[in-house]
């Protein structure tokens, strides 16, 4: 992802439990951590079980040493947890801002209007459809609900705009009403009406793989496949 931050960025921490239960990248290694570590301990809770019924004294070992390698495993899962957490909460805090809505039906689903200038070419912007595979904690989730999202954008060489960008919802880091409504009112409402009149309109990508690219007037340029513009130009890092 392209170093997005801007001065319309949230500015605030996410609360560390919620961020590891939400965003769904840090639920993954959370999970993965949390399983490691059930087995570990289950193999030493055997181990003592095996030890207090007078067995013999090498009959614990094969548990044992299981147990100590998946002990192993159980912290270098929680050291990935931790570095996969520093980046992603820099992000919340520093990225763009950008508006959403909630679309009808299931799964939830929101789509975001976000700019794709990136200074080398013209202004457009992108309109992305994006499945949250965890809930909105807390928050309305009937269609037409505006979401306040953080977007970071990914660079691809040779482009002259961004080529797309990931957005995660605020709710998803912060359980305060205050800091959520912060954030909404820091967005322009005249964004959020633009995004409602194109739902309006039927302008919404079919899927989370379509990006549709607009002009600043809301005129649809193309609908474009994310994944084979990742593949024509492939990330940037520059």
């Amino acid at each position: 992802m392209g170093d997005t931050w801007a001065d319309l960025s949230p500015g605030l921490d996410p609360e560390p439990l919620r961020f590891l239960y939400h965003e769904p990248t840090l639920r993954r290694h959370a999970r993965g951590a949390l399983v490691v570590g059930l087995v570990s301990l289950g193999s030493f809770i055997g181990c003592a079980l095996l030890r207090s019924a007078e067995s013999n004294w090498y009959e614990p070992l094969p548990l044992h040493l299981f147990g100590t390698v998946c002990g192993f495993l159980t912290i270098v899962a929680a050291a990935t947890v931790v570095e996969a957490y520093r980046p992603l909460a820099y992000l919340f805090r520093n990225a763009l801002l950008t508006p959403g809505v909630v679309l009808p039906g299931e799964p939830l689903t929101i789509v975001v209007l976000a700019s794709l200038g990136n200074g080398r070419g013209p202004e457009v912007e992108g309109l992305r459809r994006i499945v949250l595979r965890s809930p909105l904690p807390d928050r309305d989730r009937a269609p037409g609900t505006r979401i306040p999202v953080v977007s970071t954008f990914q660079r691809g060489r040779g482009l002259d705009r961004w080529v797309t960008f990931r957005s995660t919802p605020i709710a998803w880091g912060t359980g305060r009403d205050r800091e959520i409504e912060r954030c909404l009112e820091r967005l322009d409402p005249t964004d959020f009406k633009r995004l409602e009149a194109l739902v309006a309109r039927g302008v919404v990508p079919e899927d989370e793989d379509e990006l549709i690219i607009l002009d600043r007037n809301a005129g649809r340029i193309e609908r474009v496949s994310i994944r084979e513009e990742t593949k024509r130009y492939p990330p940037d890092r520059g």
